[in-house]
């Protein structure tokens, strides 16, 4: 799951939703779920431009952490304890 800025959810225009899978979105406003193709899937904005929004301390966070979860390291998924 990750928080998608550049789609406006279709019922209310709320601009923060999740992205739950490919292609399925849930709305933090009013709950609203769709589904759309992958054509209209891709957020219009590159990810140095997004990054170029925020200050060099707070970009270097962010690309770290962005790293991290890519090798692994972090998560937001909740761990399965044993039984």
């Amino acid at each position: 799951m990750r928080v998608e800025e550049c789609l406006p959810c279709p019922r209310c225009g709320h601009t923060q939703v999740v992205q739950r899978g490919r292609g399925a979105y849930l709305c933090f406003h009013c709950r609203y779920g769709w589904s759309i193709g992958p054509e209209a899937d891709r957020c219009e904005q590159s990810t140095s431009e997004l990054l170029s929004r925020f200050p060099p301390k707070l970009r270097a966070r962010l690309i770290a952490y962005r790293a991290a979860i890519q090798d692994g390291l972090f998560t937001d998924c909740p761990r399965q304890l044993p039984s």
